[in-house]
């Protein structure tokens, strides 16, 4: 005998329910060894960031608003472009966009028949990596992974990336 399929207002609300349930998880390392307190000037380095997944917006839209975001942050700190000479320390990024599939059990009806149901949602990751410039050797690092909400309109992305960014740099500069 064939089950009764579940309604489609029962998977979109639990599939909408598993979006608002996945928290950000952030984290951050960095080099004991290295001295944080002489860093106040930056530079992007030079060449295209990684990324890797297929974002809705361009490349080139997505690369602006992740430059714009982290500068305002580290601004806020005291941490200030530097245009020309030799900066303090070299930033980098690398973005990721994949799909997961989270599988969950859906109860069905009141004699309580259960049956698996699959979700995909995007996810996201965001790694920013402070580098020296002498050797190149990346001395502080944080990541996030947060799903991604492909259809978001421009100014609530660029508030919820510039709350994600400042999560990461809550450690930086290291004390």
């Amino acid at each position: 005998m064939d089950s009764p399929r579940l309604p489609r207002l029962a998977i979109v609300a639990f599939a909408l329910l598993m979006g608002a349930c996945m928290t950000p998880k952030v984290t951050a390392d960095h080099d004991p060894t290295a001295d944080f307190s002489k860093l106040h000037t930056f530079q992007w380095l030079d060449g295209e960031q990684k990324r890797t997944g297929a974002l809705r917006m361009g490349p080139e839209a997505v690369d602006g608003l992740i430059r714009d975001v982290v500068e305002r942050e580290l601004s806020g700190k005291g941490i200030t472009p530097q245009a020309d000479g030799a900066p303090d320390f070299l930033l980098r990024y690398h973005a990721a966009v994949g799909t997961e599939i989270l599988v969950a059990t859906v109860s069905r009806d009141a004699g309580g028949s259960t049956r698996s149901l699959p979700v995909r949602h995007d996810v996201g990751t965001l790694v920013i990596d402070v580098v020296e410039p002498a050797g190149q050797r990346v001395i502080w690092q944080a990541s996030l992974q947060a799903e991604v909400d492909r259809y978001l309109p421009r100014e609530k992305r660029r508030e919820r990336l510039t709350g994600f960014v400042h999560r990461m740099f809550e450690s930086f500069p290291p004390k």
